[in-house]
């Protein structure tokens, strides 16, 4: 019954730095309290344990003590700093935020992304080589089933091969062969989907903590003779 009624947890730890002790302190609402309580006994086990898919702003190691709250909890960090607009991904604009239109809801979960690792545009690559491109995606949401990748702007996307699916939420690897056939600058593009149908889209979002960013990456490449 305690468990149904409470509304948020803090998670109080000490911690020994260079300047002796010091406090810590993190605090947890609209995360299921079962998964916190599960979580933090895991993690007596294990240090780096956390709860897959959520944002990590709220875990707190070396754990002292929990107190459970039957009340929003009204300190600066869990009222005003992990919040994000409680609109479609969470975007809104500088003028709205000042003018106090804005209704805000905790982080929760990652949205979709990917990244190309490889290569990283630091040099140059030799007209006609095939090169393979490799990267990671990863979503808050479930299992990553697709990834793709673009060389002409997001016209034309072919599909990547996944590497091993090591579960919901883990990062996954992929890799696809791509053709420089002529010198130039060219810009590839990655976007992921994941098990929900979530896909990454190419447009920018904008809120105060800088959260929930998933715009389609893009990485600069410079083929044979370009300057």
């Amino acid at each position: 019954m305690v468990l149904l009624e409470t509304r948020g947890l803090w998670l109080y730890s000490i911690v020994r730095g260079g300047l002796g002790w010091i406090r810590r302190l993190a605090c947890l609402q609209h995360v299921p309290v079962r998964w916190i309580l599960l979580l933090e006994i895991e993690r007596l086990k294990n240090p780096t344990a956390v709860v897959p898919g959520y944002f990590a702003t709220y875990w707190t190691k070396c754990l002292t003590w929990i107190r459970v709250l039957n009340a929003p909890d009204e300190n600066f960090w869990m009222k005003t700093g992990y919040r994000v607009p409680d609109t479609p991904r969470g975007n809104t604009t500088p003028e709205d935020v000042k003018a106090g239109k804005v209704k805000t809801v905790p982080v929760e979960r990652f949205p979709v992304r990917s990244f190309l690792i490889s290569p990283d545009g630091s040099s140059k690559i030799a007209a006609g080589m095939i090169v393979t491109l490799r990267g990671i995606a990863f979503s808050g949401f479930g299992r990553v089933n697709q990834v793709e990748v673009s060389d002409n702007g997001g016209r034309n996307w072919m599909a990547a091969r996944l590497g091993d699916d090591h579960g919901a939420y883990s990062f996954r690897t992929w890799e696809a062969s791509w053709t420089a056939k002529s010198p130039g600058r060219y810009s590839l593009a990655v976007r992921a989907t994941d098990e929900k149908g979530n896909t990454q889209p190419d447009e920018p979002i904008w809120n105060p903590g800088g959260y929930l960013w998933n715009r389609i990456e893009r990485q600069q490449i410079v083929v044979g003779n370009a300057s």
